[in-house]
């Protein structure tokens, strides 16, 4: 993953924060040679657990950094294995970072443990991460487990830390950031791409069988208001439209790829919504994320226009936010397919798919 010009937000505790080493951990370090945006988000002492509003979770949840965070790197707190919280607390933390880190930052997430030191809670914490990756797309970098780290001398240990959980200015230096730099840098993150077009049940099941496509996620773009609700965006109140956000791999399908295959789910020559839905909260938006998105998405309504002879009514925009939708209108075709199918024929989009 190419992290140069990128914000990535690290949360953590001491480990994090550089305690042994005067505040200046790997986190500085990876800054410094990578050339991204750092945000430390470290405080010593704190726990995953949402204890109160130190912890890892209430922190997170305090940052007003929306959409800004290309990459999330999340400590394994060891304070949560110390001071014997229970497990489950710190699983609750963990997937509420990873569902609001999902949903307010859309971003790839990591995990890291620190290395090994003798404790069965903090080993009982590292297969809970492994098997919480069954249910979450998220990555883990296992220093605890990890031979290369395990191989050094006992020498060399204690020139790198300045006790069994924290490393020193040159362990960080010398041990910790070179692995880390490494293990970044073959990240494969998930492209995004955000598409409003019209009823955001409608237009996820083609995309979510596409190849490539790793998740589609409903939700509302292109308001000025935080937090919008269904009933807000279904009757006008917030200037957002609904919208669907699609992460998928770009070695796989292409961004013009998916650019199409939305302009096959839609009417392009509708000013004033989508078949039934009507209104400003039903009409066709692209939000790109770079220059390259915002071209292919103008250049394909230009061949569209030459070769019809019509408007095409597709605005295309910068994305500036995305909430996701409640639980209730994701994957809807999945949930409620006798509904879905009545709505695609009640709506006349069925006709063009």
């Amino acid at each position: 993953m190419e992290l140069k010009g990128k914000t990535v937000l690290f949360l953590g505790s001491s480990v994090t924060y550089g305690s042994a080493s005067g505040g200046v951990s790997f986190a500085d370090m990876m800054a410094e040679q990578l050339g991204f945006f750092c945000i430390k988000e470290a405080v010593s002492g704190t726990t995953l657990a949402d204890l109160d509003e130190t912890s890892y979770v209430a922190r997170l949840k305090r940052l007003t950094l929306q959409p800004s965070v290309d990459l999330l790197i999340c400590q394994l707190s060891t304070n949560d294995a110390s001071q014997n919280i229970p497990l489950e607390k710190t699983e609750q933390a963990i997937r509420s970072i990873l569902e609001y880190t999902k949903a307010t930052f859309a971003c790839p997430v990591v995990f890291y443990t620190g290395t090994y030191f003798k404790s069965e809670a903090y080993e009982a914490m590292i297969r809970l991460l492994y098997a919480l990756q069954a249910e979450y797309d998220f990555s883990i970098l296992d220093l605890f487990n990890d031979p290369e780290m395990g191989a050094v001398s006992t020498e060399e240990y204690a020139r790198y830390m300045s006790d069994p959980i924290h490393p020193n200015l040159t362990g960080y230096r010398e041990w910790w950031t070179p692995k880390f730099i490494e293990f970044c840098r073959n990240l494969i993150p998930a492209q995004r791409a955000y598409f409003a077009g019209g009823c955001f049940w409608c237009i996820t099941p083609t995309f979510k069988e596409t190849e490539g496509v790793l998740d589609v996620i409903s939700g509302y773009s292109g308001g000025a208001e935080k937090d919008p609700t269904y009933l807000d965006v279904k009757y006008q109140r917030t200037g957002h439209r609904e919208a669907i956000r699609v992460d998928y791999l770009q070695e796989k399908v292409s961004f013009s790829e998916l650019f199409q295959i939305f302009l096959d789910g839609v009417d392009p020559f509708d000013p004033d919504g989508q078949f039934i839905d009507r209104g400003h909260s039903y009409t066709l938006a692209v939000y790109y994320l770079s220059e390259e998105q915002k071209q292919i998405a103008e250049e394909g309504i230009r061949r569209l226009e030459q070769a019809s002879g019509k408007p095409v009514y597709i605005s295309v925009e910068p994305f500036r936010s995305f909430y996701s939708a409640e639980e209730e209108h994701q994957n809807y075709y999945l949930k409620h397919p006798k509904e879905f199918e009545q709505e695609l024929i009640e709506s006349g989009r069925k006709k063009i798919l």
